[in-house]
């Protein structure tokens, strides 16, 4: 898979992944179908480990409220708003004023070059019409100002 966009916060996450279609998946993941899912599943478990060891907070409650949420994404105009979304999420949430302030998203991945990525900028950026596009509508959609309403999660 490829990581698309991301937003790690103090009480929360989102990753937006692509997922290879079927045929082009390992015999592995084509023959294990939830694999995937079961890979997400271990990502919680290890954060969770670890921020019960840091919080000195070992049995005490669960980390996370439920199990994390998936929803497809089909459109292009869906991609870009998904990618905005987290990009401005510790806006939303109030953790800074804008959201360049906030190191923990892929907008500085996708806005400065020299900063090393996790993310396929190649395929972020073939939604806005290129670099420019993104940096273009970057500038418009983020506007450093809260967002005006969530997408639904399913």
């Amino acid at each position: 898979m490829d990581l698309l966009a991301y937003a790690l916060l103090p009480n929360h996450f989102h990753l937006y992944v692509r997922v290879y279609p079927l045929e082009q998946l390992s015999i592995f993941f084509q023959q294990k179908t939830r694999a995937i899912g079961n890979f997400i599943g271990h990502l919680q478990n290890a954060y969770a480990k670890y921020f019960r060891a840091k919080n000195n907070s070992v049995g005490k409650g669960v980390v996370f409220q439920g199990r994390y949420k998936r929803k497809e994404v089909d459109t292009s105009s869906y991609r870009r708003e998904i990618v905005h979304y987290l990009n401005k999420n510790a806006v939303h949430h109030g953790l800074v004023g804008k959201p360049d302030e906030y190191p923990f998203t892929s907008l500085q991945e996708l806005l400065y070059d020299e900063v090393e990525p996790f993310v396929n900028r190649a395929l972020v950026y073939q939604d806005f019409g290129g670099k420019a596009g993104f940096l273009r509508q970057s500038n418009d959609r983020l506007a450093y100002s809260k967002l005006d309403g969530d997408l639904e999660w399913l």
